[in-house]
């Protein structure tokens, strides 16, 4: 437990931030009936993926509107590609920054494939890497774009890893996912360009882990066979990617969700998420050589994997998803799991505060890759990261989804924030998210323990077919900050299998990029790039 309010106030009282998750519902009509005059238009095509507006424009008119979006304060979040039979379809995805619910935009514009798409790097910071991403990946080449080279003054040898174990009273079968795969050891995802010891200069590599994963997904049966393939790459992301996914399937086929499976949908998000922030922990420990400390983390990981295991047949909750549906919970193993919570969560939060408040954490975290609150919303920082910087962003409730808006729930829980914009700050959010998710787990299950209502075992037909020439879109909160996907059906006939599958995942590299590692010493590359835990998984799909 914590000994005292004052401990709590000495740590936090000048730079912690606590937000209520109830924001005001952004009003997008004008929006769009300025978008229309812009360009000369009465009427703008538009469509709708989950309640965010689609809107089609002329290819040639991108640029007028990246600028219009920019005055109004929008951020472009990032670009995708679909390839529709012998054009692109680009799809420019905004955001009301910092923060407003329903404020999604999506520019959606064709084009040949010998046409150069105009840039807007000199409009968005981050539009470069997003343009330079498309050219790695798609072959399409932005006009105003300049070739540049930078000299490499000497490339390092620095791993993204951050983390390569060697304790041998610990299993290390859990560590190989994610940022914790082992193919760190031999594998570079970035190389630095260092001068005087000084990180001038960070680049991502590409296609060292290319399995594939998209086209796979484009060419299965989209109600039965993405389970499996998501399973694959997203051990610690599961229920989030494969939420991103189903919010789109649903919402094409026009499926409705009982409240019970909205709530245990809610439930199997936080418990991924305390998971996986108690995982960050301990590898934070073994980046800063604290082995007991990685042992005790690591142990309330393998804790919770094993009540995970018992309530919900595994430890990763594989298979707790589906199509409309969930895996259900009775009222005898709700309250089971509400009174361990209640007498556990405390326990763990205060050793984990103990880690973070009273271990030279603060010491040896405080000052190093800072990013201010300004520069995270103009490269486009998600979840901790941006959060991190005070700007209190968090798509359960700005983009909201599931229930964490609804009802009581929507009292419960805060969105925290520190104002430093440092390793330590980024530290400190993970801290009071796990404890705001206790808050939300203990909140679920206690409705859950007196909820008689059955969740159906209904299942779909295999035959369903898609709706065709249709474009879907949804965001997630994942423990690692935004999770997006696009999905693209096909252009004539329906079909049961998407023609784009597109997850998009790389925000905060593009911060890291641009600002973070330069100037900072080679020897703090490793804590500021685990602070911001990239979604290393899915970096090359």
């Amino acid at each position: 437990m914590i000994d005292s309010d004052s401990d709590l106030n000495l740590n936090l009282k000048k730079n912690f931030k606590s937000v209520k998750s109830r924001e005001i519902l952004l009003d997008q009509k004008s929006i769009l009936l300025n978008l229309e005059d812009l360009l000369n238009s009465d009427y703008i095509k538009e469509d709708t993926a989950n309640n965010i507006s689609i809107i089609t424009v002329n290819w040639t008119r991108i640029r007028d509107i990246g600028i219009f979006m920019l005055k109004r304060l929008y951020r472009l979040d990032t670009i995708c590609v679909s390839e529709i039979g012998t054009v692109f379809e680009l799809n420019y995805i905004f955001s009301l920054r910092p923060h407003n619910k329903n404020s999604i935009l999506i520019i959606q514009a064709e084009i040949e494939k010998f046409i150069e798409p105009f840039s807007l790097k000199d409009i968005f910071i981050n539009a470069e890497f997003l343009e330079k991403d498309i050219y790695n990946r798609m072959g399409i080449v932005f006009s105003n774009i300049k070739s540049e080279t930078m000299e490499n003054i000497q490339i390092s040898k620095i791993f993204c890893s951050p983390m390569k174990l060697n304790i041998p009273t610990v299993s290390q079968n859990e560590r190989k996912y994610g940022i914790f795969n082992n193919i760190h050891e031999d594998h570079q995802y970035f190389n630095f360009n260092i001068h005087n010891n000084i990180i001038k200069s960070v680049e991502l590599s590409y296609g060292w882990l290319y399995n594939k994963i998209q086209p796979k997904l484009e060419n299965s049966n989209s109600f039965t066979g993405f389970e499996e393939t998501i399973s694959a790459i997203a051990k610690n992301q599961y229920i989030h990617l494969n939420l991103a996914y189903l919010l789109n399937l649903e919402s094409i086929l026009e499926i409705n969700i009982s409240n019970k499976v909205k709530y245990i949908r809610t439930l199997l998000a936080e418990l991924e998420r305390l998971s996986s922030h108690i995982l960050w922990f301990s590898n934070l420990a073994e980046l800063m050589g604290k082995k007991i400390w990685v042992n005790k983390l690591y142990k309330i990981f393998l804790e919770l994997s094993t009540i995970y295991k018992q309530y919900f047949q595994h430890p990763r909750l594989f298979k707790t998803l589906s199509i409309g549906n969930s895996i259900d919970l009775s009222i005898k193993s709700a309250r089971e799991l509400y009174l361990y919570f209640r007498e556990r969560s405390d326990e763990i939060f205060s050793l984990i505060y103990k880690f973070v408040y009273r271990n030279s954490t603060e010491t040896r975290l405080s000052d190093i890759g800072v990013i201010s609150a300004e520069n995270a919303i103009k490269n486009g920082l998600t979840g901790p990261a941006i959060r991190g910087s005070g700007v209190p962003l968090d798509l359960r409730s700005s983009e909201s989804y599931l229930i964490y808006t609804s009802g009581e729930l929507s009292q419960v829980w805060n969105i925290s924030s520190f104002n430093k914009g440092d390793v330590f700050a980024r530290t400190q959010v993970r801290l009071w998210e796990i404890h705001e998710s206790f808050e939300i787990c203990k909140h679920i299950l206690k409705g859950l323990s007196t909820y008689e209502i059955k969740v159906s075992k209904e299942d779909l037909f295999e035959k369903i077919q898609l709706k065709p020439n249709k474009s879907l879109y949804s965001a997630v909160e994942s423990p690692n900050g935004k999770l997006s996907m696009i999905l693209r059906t096909g252009i004539k006939d329906k079909s049961d299998k998407f023609q784009t599958v597109r997850v998009i995942n790389n925000y905060n590299f593009i911060g890291l990029e641009n600002i973070i590692l330069n100037d900072n010493e080679p020897y703090n590359a490793s804590l500021i790039i685990h602070s911001f835990d990239l979604n290393f998984h899915l970096i090359d799909l």
